[in-house]
């Protein structure tokens, strides 16, 4: 039989972010370690759109997302309501990143 371990949930505060981003950082390398090189999880996909005649990247973020992706250089343009097909919206943010 297995110890039983408990946890105890919060809300993340500021000083969270820090070892959030190096979990983020880690969990993403690991997941992708058979797939991707170092130099391909480092940022190829930029240097490959610009290589291909891209000036920007675009994407929407979820609020939670958009500090992460700022971080990454890019910048929020609008938020756009998506609906839901509970009735409810989610906001998305629009994000650009010039290469």
């Amino acid at each position: 039989m297995h110890p039983v371990t408990q946890f105890l949930l919060r809300q993340a505060t500021a000083m969270d972010v820090p070892a959030l981003r190096s979990l983020i950082e880690l969990s993403v390398r690991q997941l992708q370690k058979d797939d991707y090189s170092s130099a391909q999880s480092d940022g190829a996909l930029g240097h490959a759109a610009q290589r291909a005649g891209f000036s920007a990247l675009e994407m929407g973020s979820t609020l939670t997302g958009v500090p992460l992706y700022a971080l990454k250089g890019y910048v929020p343009r609008e938020s756009v309501a998506v609906p839901l097909p509970n009735g409810v919206t989610l906001p998305i943010v629009h994000m650009v990143k010039v290469l």
